[in-house]
């Protein structure tokens, strides 16, 4: 073969392997691109079923969860309704108790009725009145009572029917650990704003026995978580103004 020759056949075979090869990278492109169009149409039909639906609001992630504005507010709704119902069931609880305390002093009373003494508040007297347990009691200073040491003498009838006669010295007591008697004498004497004009003390004070020592401050302290889960945050707020002012008195 000549050299010529030779040359034409190596030019012909070389612009055989480009045309294959310009063949197969077109393919390769024409590939690609129907990709592309395929990922962009199937990305418009998904925005256009969003649109559709109204699904096109921005989410946030909370936690392992995702929500859209208007699945949290329904949560937060969901959340609402629940707590609300209950703090209903918790109001209907706190007035049956109130109700059946009630029930229980008013038999208390008339089952006493025949031997319960109410002693009528004379001028020397600083409290006469008792509770639901058919104790009944007065207050007075003692002869011997001073300003820098105040004694008082509280007597009356327990809630057997049982006279009795203390002497109670005001300035030790300790509302973490007092009587009913101790605590009216604490009352009096520091002048504690009472409720309604009826009592400083807290609620379920008014079944406590004559000898029955009690923490006040406890007692105070779940008067204003009850009355706080009630929605009552009015009343919450007196009986914590009592509870400070009596660790106020026992801290002088």
């Amino acid at each position: 073969m000549s050299i010529s020759s030779s040359c034409s056949y190596n030019v012909q075979n070389d612009d055989i392997k480009n045309r294959g090869n310009y063949v197969r990278n077109k393919t390769v492109t024409n590939n690609s691109d129907t990709d592309y169009m395929k990922i962009i149409s199937d990305k418009k039909n998904e925005i256009y079923k969003k649109l559709k639906n109204g699904d096109t609001e921005q989410s946030f992630q909370i936690g392992g969860s995702t929500f859209t504005e208007r699945e949290w507010n329904k949560l937060i709704l969901k959340v609402d309704k629940t707590t609300e119902a209950m703090r209903e069931a918790m109001r209907e609880e706190h007035q049956k108790r109130l109700e059946e305390d009630m029930e229980e002093k008013l038999e208390r009373q008339a089952n006493n009725a025949s031997s319960h003494i109410v002693y009528i508040k004379k001028d020397d007297m600083l409290y006469s009145g008792g509770n639901g347990t058919g104790l009944s009691f007065y207050l007075k200073y003692t002869n011997d009572s001073t300003e820098d040491n105040p004694h008082l003498l509280a007597k009356g009838i327990d809630e057997f029917g049982n006279e009795f006669e203390q002497i109670i010295e005001v300035k030790k007591v300790n509302p973490r650990n007092a009587t009913l008697t101790e605590m009216k004498a604490l009352e009096v004497y520091s002048g504690a704003e009472k409720r309604y004009g009826f009592s400083s003390l807290p609620m379920g004070s008014e079944n406590v026995g004559l000898n029955q020592r009690q923490d006040f401050i406890a007692m105070f302290e779940k008067n204003i978580r009850d009355m706080n889960a009630l929605g009552e945050y009015g009343i919450a707020q007196q009986y914590n103004k009592l509870l400070e002012f009596y660790e106020r008195v026992w801290q002088k």
